[in-house]
């Protein structure tokens, strides 16, 4: 898994974020699925994360998740929010190679970080494919202002 930089998507999102992220306490309790991907970008706009995404398939349809760890790390600056992308290929065997951008909402995490305070910080985002345990990088940023999240 790497993330390119300099990577231009082959298509773009008119219609804004696709779903939100979700939030969760125990990862025990969420099944995060594990098909394989790369991660070629990460940017945000705004209230949104925008993730470019290469996978093998073509014959079924696949389905993706964000989700988001509700502990938010303390204690470093800037503060860190640990991001997983969930990808079930519903067993698909195609392979053909899919590039496609994926837009998810970062309201709830936006939400979450006003109620704990986090009040005009920057929140490193920490965006793992599945199945990877370092970060994809470089890790973009998310800034909440005036105690808001970003509009």
């Amino acid at each position: 898994m790497h993330c390119d930089k300099d990577f231009s998507p082959s298509h773009h999102s008119e219609s804004g974020a696709d779903q939100s992220i979700i939030m969760f306490d125990d990862i025990q309790q969420i099944e995060i699925k594990q098909d394989h991907l790369n991660i070629k970008s990460v940017t945000i706009n705004r209230n949104q994360i925008h993730l470019v995404v290469e996978y093998g398939g073509g014959c079924e349809t696949h389905e993706f998740k964000l989700y988001g760890f509700s502990g938010l790390a303390r204690g470093i600056f800037p503060t860190e929010a640990k991001l997983y992308l969930s990808h079930n290929a519903n067993g698909d065997l195609c392979k053909v190679l899919i590039r496609e951008e994926l837009v998810f909402d970062l309201t709830p995490l936006g939400i979450l970080a006003v109620q704990q305070g986090y009040h005009g910080n920057t929140i490193i985002l920490k965006v793992h494919a599945p199945g990877e345990t370092t970060p994809c990088a470089p890790e973009p940023a998310y800034q909440i202002t005036d105690g808001c999240i970003p509009c």
